[in-house]
């Protein structure tokens, strides 16, 4: 069914040797749209104005993922070679569309470029949550890159969002409350899962934010910290990404923790089977006392 939403760039993501793949609602449709660096310097308005020029592509009819060259001469467009997946390995009981989504508004973020990758959402089969947070991955799982290869860093983001949903679950399931609780996966025609939808929590904001506006950590501040990483641990997590930024303070002062892509379960001596440096003790010691101390 036609979502009947405007054409729309929903992401602009950098490549690391130039370029950008742009994901983009084109006839109703998402585009994945590979343009090469020297395209990006040379047609500064692709991308920009209320009319940018990705959005109006001659699309051959009936070709659902495309990806793009712009030529010295002409513009030259091929279907995709390989099937777009989602990511696999990932069930929950509710499943909901990326374009049924309303009122969809990115958060802010570091960078400037369009991106809806992070987005506060509200869902009309999930009213009663309101507005919810919805985070999706990146990148296609198989991604051509220009050569005829894969982009390699594809293939990761897509575990580490597939790891990431099912670890925040795990979290969630410990009854903790120290997590936003995931209320379902999001999809994308044609492709499967992308990603998941969860907890708004009003007024919360990371450290790493506060700090930008001039905030000073309480010895409370710091004391929420320690207490709710120590809840993790207690439960055989660790957490592998501790840093201001994911975590987050409730108005009330409570602490909540995000981002869980790097999480994995712990042994008996609290450290990742095999990887004795990734231990509980480091996590306290080495990341979280280390920026505590400097605020």
């Amino acid at each position: 069914m036609a979502s009947g939403k405007s054409n729309a760039i929903l992401s602009l993501i950098p490549q690391l040797a130039g370029g950008a793949t742009v994901r983009a609602r084109v006839d109703d449709l998402i585009r994945y749209v590979n343009i090469p660096k020297d395209v990006l310097s040379s047609e500064p308005g692709l991308t920009d104005g209320d009319d940018p020029k990705i959005l109006n592509l001659d699309y051959p009819a009936g070709v659902k993922c495309l990806e793009v060259y712009l030529g010295f001469a002409e513009l030259t467009i091929r279907p995709l070679q390989l099937e777009l997946k989602g990511i696999e390995g990932i069930w929950y009981p509710v499943s909901l569309d990326y374009d049924t989504f309303e009122d969809v508004v990115p958060l802010p973020g570091k960078s400037a470029e369009p991106s809806d990758r992070v987005c506060t959402v509200k869902h009309p089969q999930l009213k009663s949550y309101g507005k919810m947070v919805m985070k999706i991955a990146e990148l296609p799982a198989n991604w051509p890159a220009p050569n005829g290869g894969l982009f390699s860093s594809k293939a990761s983001l897509e575990t580490e969002m597939a790891r990431e949903i099912r670890m925040h679950r795990d979290v969630v399931e410990t009854g903790l409350g120290i997590a936003p609780v995931v209320f379902g996966l999001v999809t994308e025609k044609e492709r499967g899962v992308i990603g998941f939808v969860m907890e708004y929590i009003e007024g919360v904001r990371s450290f790493d934010e506060l700090k930008k506006e001039g905030y000073r950590m309480t010895d409370e501040d710091k004391k929420g910290c320690r207490d709710v990483l120590q809840k993790l641990h207690e439960k055989g997590f660790l957490h592998g990404d501790i840093h201001p930024g994911n975590l987050l303070r409730r108005p009330d002062g409570s602490v909540v923790l995000i981002d869980f892509q790097a999480t994995s379960r712990v042994n008996s001596e609290g450290n990742v089977e095999g990887f004795a440096v990734a231990s509980q003790t480091n996590e306290r010691q080495m990341s979280l006392e280390s920026w505590l101390a400097t605020w």
